[in-house]
């Protein structure tokens, strides 16, 4: 059982025949490894017995390990799939915790409440206030670029990404 290192027991026995002597032997089909849980089978043997022995000569058997299919192992990695099944479920609720940023601006003339860089938490919904200053008015309100309208109030639902908003004010004109 070579491919285990300190894995295993050697025997090793040397017995002295004449030439043209008639050797039996033979090799336990299974064995336990000495040092660990291991089972190895018995995989192959370089000679038959009996052996007419004419030379020197080595007998050799090799074994393989035997990979059990017990109700053991079937738990150890029911285990393992368990703790990966709640590692990735972990992964996703810290990734849907994650906040959203909403950059909110306005030109002058006016204000956004809040404004600035707002955090969001994930899925939650956020509104701002558009104030326009005295004797001025709405133009436009931008959510990501595309006019949305002038409005005094928007509100952003189910946050899931990043967004810019921008409010633009103009004077009023008297006629």
């Amino acid at each position: 059982i070579f491919g285990d290192q300190k894995d295993y027991s050697q025997i090793a026995n040397t017995t002295w025949v004449n030439s043209g002597a008639v050797a039996t032997f033979s090799f336990e089909a299974n064995i336990a490894s000495t040092t660990s849980d291991k089972q190895y089978t018995l995989s192959g043997v370089n000679a038959t017995s009996p052996l007419t022995i004419d030379m020197p000569t080595t007998i050799q058997g090799a074994y393989q390990p035997v990979f059990s299919n017990s109700l053991y192992t079937v738990a150890e990695a029911g285990l393992i799939l368990l703790a990966l099944i709640i590692l990735a479920l972990l992964l996703l609720a810290f990734y849907r915790r994650r906040k959203k940023t909403i950059t909110a601006s306005a030109s002058a003339n006016g204000a956004i409440s809040p404004a600035g860089k707002v955090a969001v938490k994930r899925g939650d919904d956020q509104a701002f206030n558009i104030t326009p200053a005295a004797n001025c008015h709405v133009s436009d309100v931008q959510v990501d670029g595309k006019s949305v309208g002038a409005k005094l109030s928007y509100t952003f639902k189910n946050v899931l990404a990043n967004h810019t908003f921008n409010a633009t004010f103009e004077p009023n004109t008297s006629k």
